[in-house]
């Protein structure tokens, strides 16, 4: 485990980023989606409380705990183009926790995705 914490300048809230190494098999429900807002494909996915478990979860960040965000661009040959959103198992690594004062977001490397429906 990783943990970094800076302020860089008095007006500045602390950003806290925490990385974690390792594997873990969660379920969940995994959605793909264009976001029309930002003008890009989202990939984002939410673990079910036995997944959530196995998650280290920031203590700022227990209202938005099992919530992670994918890079699209890694994951089109594996997920496709369409949007969807399904139950399903999925195996991460690299697993990060990132709050600042504005902006909070987990984020990992998807490994493996076994879909359940």
């Amino acid at each position: 485990m990783e943990y970094d914490c800076t302020q860089n300048s008095p007006e500045e809230l602390i950003r806290v980023r925490c990385n974690f190494s390792g594997e873990a098999t969660l379920t969940g429900k995994l959605t793909l989606y264009y976001d029309e807002g930002y003008e890009y494909t989202r990939v984002y996915f939410v673990a079910d409380d036995e997944g959530i478990k196995k998650l280290p979860i920031h203590m700022d960040n227990i209202r938005e705990q099992g919530g992670i965000v994918f890079n699209y661009e890694e994951l089109k040959e594996l997920l496709g183009t369409e949007p969807f959103e399904k139950k399903c198992e999925i195996t991460i690594n690299n697993y990060s926790i990132y709050k600042a004062a504005t902006e909070a977001s987990d984020t990992a490397k998807l490994i493996s995705v076994n879909f359940l429906e």
